[in-house]
């Protein structure tokens, strides 16, 4: 076969993973950002992003539990800026993104994490507070969220 000689490799092969353009903008740039609008009639909820399946499945208790269904299937929609030819301040847009979901979903109740409140200049609606999703890890954590989503939303 003409291979002489055999020996084993000691040095570490680098392994290529795709990257995230959004993630990867997102860590450059402060000022890119992203707002998640998760939705079911009645209901809305905003909020930075949605980067573990956890998060996602979190999102979604959290609109069924509002609405006391478990069966609904909530609906994503993404704000992300800078947007193709928009420049300068993006409240504007934001602004007319979140009166749009919420005018879409018929809300009634819209909740929003507490780094997208910091995005928000104002809302159509008096908005509940939670915490960012990513920080609700443990069962203590989930336990004050529902106890505060039955207080706020009853």
């Amino acid at each position: 076969m003409g291979v002489d000689v055999w020996f084993e490799r000691t040095t570490t092969v680098a392994v290529a993973r795709p990257v995230d353009p959004i993630r990867s903008t997102l860590l450059e740039d402060p000022g890119t950002f992203r707002v998640v609008g998760l939705g079911i009639p009645g209901v809305l909820l905003l909020a930075d992003s949605l980067n573990r399946r956890e998060e996602t499945q979190l999102a979604h208790d959290i609109l069924r539990a509002v609405i006391q269904s478990w069966q609904a299937k909530p609906k994503q929609l993404v704000f992300q800026w800078p947007q193709v030819g928009a420049s300068g301040d993006p409240q504007g847009a934001l602004q007319a993104f979140v009166e749009k979901l919420v005018a879409d979903f018929d809300c009634g109740v819209l909740l929003v994490t507490e780094s997208v409140l910091g995005r928000l200049q104002s809302t159509p609606i008096e908005p509940i507070v939670i915490p960012n999703l990513s920080a609700i890890t443990l069962p203590e954590h989930k336990r004050m969220l529902w106890r505060q989503l039955q207080t706020n939303t009853q």
